[in-house]
C-alpha cells in the first residue's frame, strides 16, 4: 500500500525479520491495483462489493465500541469507507479514515460524517498527530514493504487503553500449509496465524484475542465445519481465512 506518486521505492527487508521462514518468497516490488490494472480500482462495482470483505472484522470492531465505551476510531486503509459508514458511524462520531489519494477522494464523495486524510503508510509519521481509542487496520499489513514502520506509526497514535484490531489473510487456510508465496502482486507477504502472532509479539504488542473469520460476509458457523476438516488435515483450505487479532500495548 504505497502512494504511486512516490519517487523512491522502500526496500523490502528479508522475511525472517517478520517471523516468516527464510524460504518464503516475498514480492520483490510494491504494486498497487492502480499500477498493474488498466482500470480505475475504485469503480462503482468494486465500491458496491467493498462492504462484503472484512465484514466480520468491522462487526467485531462495532462490538468493541459498544462494550468498551470507545469514543474515537482510526481506520487505516479505509477504502471508500462503506463498512465504517454502515457499522461504525451509528456507534461513534469521532472517526478518521486514512488511505491513498484515490480511495480518500471516493470516501469523501460518499460520506460526510467522518474525517479523512491521505497517508502513505510506508513512511513514518504518516498518521494523524493524535491518539485514538480504537485503531482498525483490516487487510493492510500484507501490502506494505516494511510492516514494522506501520506498527511503529500505530504505536504513536495509541494511548494506554487503546485497542488495536488488525486483520490479514491466514496463508495456510487461504493457500495451503505448504505455500511459501502469494500469487497476488499487491501482497508483499502473507502470514500463518502462528507467524503473525509471533511477529506482533516481537514488535511489542500484547495479543488479547485472535479470531478466525469468514473472508467475506458469509456465515462463520457454517464455515467452522469446513475449518474443522482443515484442522483434521482432510482439506487443504478453509473459508475462515481471515485472521483478526485484537492487541494492546503493554501497560507501563
Amino acid at each position: 500500500m504505497i502512494d504511486p506518486t512516490m519517487t523512491t521505492t522502500p526496500p523490502i527487508p528479508p522475511p525472517e525479520l517478520f517471523c516468516l521462514p527464510a524460504a518464503y518468497q516475498q514480492q520483490n516490488q510494491i504494486q498497487t491495483h492502480d499500477e498493474f490494472s488498466t482500470e480505475l480500482y475504485w469503480n462503482p462495482a468494486r465500491i458496491a462489493s467493498s462492504a462484503m470483505y472484512q465484514h466480520h472484522v468491522y462487526k467485531w470492531a462495532a462490538r468493541l465500541i459498544s462494550e468498551n465505551n470507545i469514543q474515537s476510531v482510526l481506520d487505516i486503509g479505509c477504502g471508500p469507507a462503506t463498512k465504517l459508514a454502515k457499522m461504525i458511524t451509528p456507534l461513534c462520531i469521532d472517526i478518521t479514515g486514512v488511505d491513498l489519494p484515490h480511495a480518500i477522494e471516493v470516501a469523501r464523495s460518499l460520506n460526510d460524517q467522518m474525517s479523512f486524510q491521505t497517508a502513505d503508510i510506508e513512511t513514518k509519521q504518516a498518521l494523524p498527530h493524535r491518539t485514538f481509542d480504537l485503531i482498525i487496520c483490516a487487510d493492510v499489513i500484507e501490502h506494505v514493504a516494511d510492516p514494522r514502520i506501520l506498527l511503529d506509526s500505530i504505536r504513536a497514535v495509541c494511548h494506554a487503553r487503546t485497542l488495536v484490531l488488525l486483520s490479514t489473510p491466514d496463508r495456510h487456510r487461504l493457500r495451503g500449509r505448504r505455500n511459501l508465496q502469494s500469487p497476488m502482486k499487491e501482497h508483499i507477504r502473507e502470514w500463518s496465524v502462528a507467524e503473525f502472532q509471533s511477529f506482533l509479539t516481537q514488535e511489542g504488542f500484547t495479543i488479547q484475542r485472535t479470531r478466525l473469520l469468514h473472508f467475506g460476509d458469509g456465515n462463520n458457523l457454517w464455515a467452522s465445519a469446513t475449518n474443522m476438516l482443515f484442522q483434521l488435515r482432510l482439506v487443504q483450505r478453509s473459508p475462515l481465512r481471515c485472521q483478526a487479532v485484537l492487541c494492546s500495548l503493554p501497560k507501563s
